[in-house]
């Protein structure tokens, strides 16, 4: 996102939201830029749209189970 113009990012996170609320029927409030590369720019034009930016650094693919570094012991009932 860093390298896009303002236009840029508006309309890649909005066709973005469009999609979600088409699909889950979810009203997008967050938004973690893709590999977590943002600049003051990208932040300023998604804070414009209503966006609550979101980052983290330490899992990477966290959503893999395999390759998640934190993995915490699951309770089971």
């Amino acid at each position: 996102m860093p390298e896009l113009t303002e236009e840029q990012i508006t309309k890649e996170v909005m066709e973005l939201h469009q999609v979600i609320n088409e699909k889950f029927g979810y009203e997008m409030k967050y938004l973690r830029p893709p590999k977590g590369e943002y600049s003051e720019k990208s932040l300023q034009a998604t804070n414009k749209l209503g966006y609550t930016t979101v980052m983290w650094s330490f899992a990477y693919e966290d959503w893999n189970e395999d390759n998640n570094q934190t993995k915490l012991p699951l309770k089971r009932k």
